[in-house]
């Protein structure tokens, strides 16, 4: 479950805010790795790596729309098909150039042990 608060700034240096749910993800269990950034003014929520999947979040109400997804970056396809790792996001994204953001990810192997990649 992931809640957003439409105060921002005065929340940060308060510590006071209402938050809504975000309508979409798992309702009944908790999530996390949800990665953050926004574009183009508003909040996007990369919800899934593999398939990757972007969502927008809207502060006011909560609702979100899936703005993005694919399964066609062959790096990540290749980490995903190796049974052997499950794939989680980390942190949050932050502008790289112009047209790219960078983000990072994790795994976590049948052992327990993490590793962090750029993306």
């Amino acid at each position: 479950q992931m809640f957003i608060a439409a105060e921002g700034l005065p929340l940060a240096a308060t510590r006071l805010g209402v938050g809504v749910r975000i309508q979409c993800g798992a309702p009944d269990k908790p999530e996390k790795n949800w990665i953050g950034f926004t574009y183009k003014g508003q909040l996007h929520f990369v919800y899934s790596i593999y398939p990757h999947s972007v969502l927008a979040a809207r502060a006011a109400d909560g609702a979100c729309a899936q703005r993005w997804s694919t399964a066609t970056y062959a790096p990540l396809n290749k980490l995903a098909m190796s049974a052997q790792v499950r794939i989680h996001g980390s942190a949050t994204a932050v502008r790289f150039r112009d047209d790219a953001f960078l983000a990072l990810l994790h795994t976590i192997d049948e052992y327990g042990g993490y590793t962090s990649f750029a993306y």
